[in-house]
């Protein structure tokens, strides 16, 4: 980082197993802009996790990165989860929460039908199925509508292409 610039936290949300390149290349173009990235896998060594946690980093950052495959995730047992909704499903909820009072922007990725992925990267479990479905309508809705930048991606190469360019003007706008 450079001298008098501000340090600026940039979440990157996703599925664990499935995405790993895919966040570990979007994380590259945030550290190349001089910005930090901040990811859960990144974050275990200091001993946190859980939704406090993951909700946290969601709370600390001014710029949220989702990317979604066809996995739904993790769903932590918690009282606080009623619906037993994913840990990624319950950080995207948080970002649009905090987007909607102005205090965070939000930029949701999601790959596309021909996304190429492995048969173990494809979520199975109907219940899952269901809920990654009404994580994805919502994203298409407002961007049918043209009030988010929500992206489709094909390959991986697209995904940071666009991110990378959704970055860049996002450290622009925050200097």
């Amino acid at each position: 980082m450079t001298p008098n610039k501000p340090r600026i936290d940039v979440m990157v949300s996703c599925t664990s197993v499935d995405l790993k390149k895919h966040r570990k290349r979007v994380a590259s173009v945030i550290s190349r802009l001089q910005m930090v990235p901040r990811t859960m896998d990144m974050d275990s060594t200091t001993g946190k996790e859980g939704l406090d946690y993951s909700l946290g980093l969601v709370d600390d950052v001014p710029v949220y990165i989702l990317l979604l495959g066809f996995r739904y995730g993790h769903i932590p047992e918690d009282s606080r989860n009623p619906d037993r909704l994913s840990m990624t499903h319950l950080e995207y909820r948080r970002a649009l929460e905090r987007e909607a009072r102005g205090e965070l922007c939000a930029l949701p990725f999601v790959m596309g039908p021909d996304h190429l992925l492995l048969k173990d990267h494809v979520e199975t479990d109907p219940e899952k199925l269901e809920k990654l479905e009404r994580t994805v309508a919502p994203i298409d809705a407002l961007k049918a509508r043209e009030t988010i930048n929500a992206k489709h991606v094909a390959t991986l190469s697209e995904m940071v292409a666009r991110a990378t360019a959704d970055i860049e003007r996002m450290n622009t706008e925050l200097q």
